[in-house]
């Protein structure tokens, strides 16, 4: 089992909120209480309270920013929105609209 430490360093860095973000500061405040949560209640906590359609973290509990947690292969641990679909699938080689591939570049980053 990886130490706390380590699996934040997996997770946090992969830590991300939609692309259509009403307010900086609204993003920031999530990620620090993502984070909290997380130290607080240990990464697999946090990657069940995403889940949860019902949980701080996903869409459906009324807000419209969400968190998302991928592994260090560009699987989905966690994802605050159309969770079923999502979860367990490998999205190492998504792009965005200019055929960037964002989920390699987040884990590029986490790694340095």
């Amino acid at each position: 089992m990886l130490s706390f430490r380590r699996s934040l360093v997996v997770a946090l860095p992969c830590l991300c909120l939609s692309a259509q973000l009403p307010n900086s500061t609204k993003a920031v405040a999530l990620v620090k209480s993502a984070v909290a949560y997380a130290k607080q209640n240990g990464v697999d906590k946090l990657i069940q309270e995403t889940n949860d359609p019902d949980g701080k973290f996903h869409v459906a509990s009324g807000g419209e920013l969400y968190v998302f947690v991928y592994d260090m292969r560009g699987i989905v641990k966690a994802i605050g929105y159309n969770t079923a679909a999502l979860v367990g699938k490998n999205r190492y080689e998504l792009r965005d609209s200019d055929g960037v591939p964002f989920i390699q570049k987040m884990i590029e980053l986490s790694q340095t």
